[in-house]
């Protein structure tokens, strides 16, 4: 290992105001253990941990968002832990078939629906928990109330935070999209225009989508009409650069500027009934659960390569585990998972399997010194709120230093919910599980899915250009103010998004074979962003000939599959005279 990605398992990075995420982690998951240590039963408090853990979902997203996706992941731990009991009951096979399955799709669902960190890693956690404390004697029903009482708990905790100021979230996606916004007005090369409108397009995305979760489809009022106008003067801006640059591209005038159904952008009126017709020039926000599942089942699919290392990693982590006869066999299924689940790059993941694996042994000491204090009642719920407290301060810095105290919480509510088993083998099975798993996750990780890399970015390529050929032909029928086209719109904007982040990640994987197809990217990026700009000038989306004819060299790229090796030149040629089509509209 070189000395810089040495230095990657111990460096920090800045994480921003995280005290308050902190703070809301800690009370929920302490809050059912203070009760129930006042009512001599401590280790029912222990226990609604399993359900607490929903907290840790969409702590900084807008309240109306947030207050569905935790009790969603609330529910979500009610099913699995359900699920493991019933699992246990009939076989130890039979369970870890179930928490494997688990593992694969639970990841699959929390990456297709761009659902945050901690993803899907607690749900399979949760479902092995549950079915292990019901084999240490404790009733099952008894693990299912105290998980939904957790989760309820969460749900409370978690919203806590909005009461004085319900659009905080809002506000602060907006303020990050203007300084970004900002800097593409100000970017004059090629080049950084390039890295600058990918920034504005991704923050003015988040922005919107924030607000749209944050307002869904309620009333304007006075608490959110300021935003309102904000957000809608950022896009007015962002489609003016947009306009402005597609105008210097096809020689079009620079203005007026148009929106989908006027001559004139403006700010958006504000009406005393908010419709979400009122959206309608932004085309922005995150796409329909249907479209991003429509395009996670079809291959190529980073996604379906997501659960397929899950699945594999998951099943030999568990025999690994049932053949060393250790009692917590689940813990070698969810560590596996826990490498694999959020794909990203390889070296992003093999990053987190090593913190996982440094953090864990470390974090076991720390659990010897509280078995050594032996912590009870008060002190007790002291420890773990500190615990989780830390936790989430060091969880965005370095993955290794929160592990250091994920692990003793973990073995603390282990060993006191189930206190038959001793607990200096918790320490040995923790170690011994955290080392079989997360070897055998890296070896799946780096056996599958080789060469997939160019296949991934080609796939985002193509992806971006059926999103771009849907906008044209609505260009070229006139109909841009559809709702239809509102949403191929939205569409095109999203795969542009996962374009640059795809190429990023395929460049770190296989730099040699993906590099040359940088600048076709880059290309079919340029032509997005112009068909997304025309449709904001009010005189090249009249173009209807222009984009009737640009739809045909279209036809070539299609015609090559995807899964055939192409040269880079050669797409990047064929995109190219798409683009010239449009560029000569006159």
């Amino acid at each position: 290992m070189s000395a810089a990605r040495a230095r990657d398992l111990v460096r920090f990075h800045p994480a921003g105001r995280r005290w308050p995420v902190a703070l809301k982690a800690a009370i929920a998951i302490s809050l059912p253990l203070l009760v129930t240590t006042l009512l001599g039963r401590p280790e029912l408090g222990l226990m609604a941990g399993l359900g607490a853990f929903a907290v840790l979902y969409g702590a900084d997203t807008p309240g109306r968002f947030r207050i569905k996706l935790m009790s969603a992941m609330a529910a979500g731990f009610v099913l699995s832990v359900t699920a493991g009991v019933l699992a246990a009951a009939l076989h130890s096979l039979v369970l870890l078939a179930m928490l494997v399955v688990l593992a694969a799709l639970s990841a699959a669902v929390c990456v297709t629906l761009k659902i945050g960190p901690p993803g899907s890693y607690f749900l399979v956690l949760v479902g092995g928990a549950g079915s292990f404390l019901v084999g240490q004697g404790v009733s099952p029903w008894q693990v299912i109330a105290m998980t939904a009482i957790g989760g309820v708990v969460a749900v409370v905790v978690g919203m806590g935070d909005l009461i004085g100021d319900p659009h905080r979230p809002e506000r602060e996606a907006v303020d990050t999209a203007e300084e970004a916004i900002a800097l593409f007005e100000q970017a004059d090369l090629p080049e950084d225009i390039r890295v600058a409108r990918a920034a504005a397009s991704a923050t003015l995305h988040q922005a919107w989508t924030s607000f749209r979760d944050g307002i869904g489809e309620r009333t304007i009022d006075q608490r959110n009409e300021q935003l309102f106008e904000r957000i809608g003067i950022l896009q007015t801006r962002y489609t003016q650069r947009s306009a402005l640059l597609t105008g210097r591209t096809t020689g079009a005038e620079a203005q007026p500027w148009g929106s989908a159904e006027g001559d004139q952008l403006e700010p958006p009126t504000l009406d005393p009934e908010f419709e979400a017709e009122q959206l309608r020039d932004s085309s922005l926000g995150r796409p329909e659960a249907a479209y991003l599942i429509k395009q996670a089942l079809h291959w190529p699919s980073e996604i379906r390569l997501i659960a397929l290392r899950v699945g594999i990693a998951t099943l030999l982590s568990g025999i690994a585990a049932v053949l060393m006869g250790f009692d917590h066999s689940y813990w070698g299924v969810a560590f596996a998972a826990l490498v694999l689940h959020q794909g990203g790059s390889r070296y992003a993941q093999t990053l987190r399997g090593l913190q996982r694996l440094i953090g864990t042994l470390l974090g076991l000491g720390v659990y010897a010194l509280i078995l050594w204090w032996n912590p009870q009642g008060g002190w007790l719920v002291l420890v773990i709120f500190a615990l989780q407290f830390a936790i989430e301060m060091l969880v965005v810095r370095n993955y290794a230093a929160a592990v250091v105290f994920i692990t003793p919480i973990a073995l603390t509510i282990a060993s006191a919910a189930a206190s038959t088993i001793e607990p200096w083998r918790l320490i040995l099975e923790r170690g011994l599980d955290t080392l079989v798993a997360v070897v055998l996750a890296l070896t799946v990780l780096w056996l599958t899915g080789r060469g997939t890399s160019l296949l991934f970015v080609r796939a985002h390529a193509r992806r971006s250009i059926l999103a771009t050929e849907d906008v044209m032909r609505d260009l070229a029928e006139s109909r841009y103010a559809t709702a239809e086209a509102r949403e191929n719109r939205r569409h095109l904007y999203y795969e542009l998004l996962e374009l640059e982040r795809g190429l990023a990640q395929s460049l770190s994987d296989d730099p040699r074979r993906v590099a040359p197809y940088r600048a076709m990217v880059e290309q079919v990026a340029t032509l997005g962003y112009l068909v997304l700009g025309a449709c904001w000038h009010p005189q090249v989306r009249r173009a209807r000939e222009a984009f009737g004819r640009a739809v045909e060299p279209l036809q070539v790229i299609k015609s090559h599959p995807i899964d055939r090796q192409r040269a880079a030149a050669d797409i990047e040629a064929d995109v190219r005279r798409v683009q010239q089509v449009i560029t000569d509209w006159r």
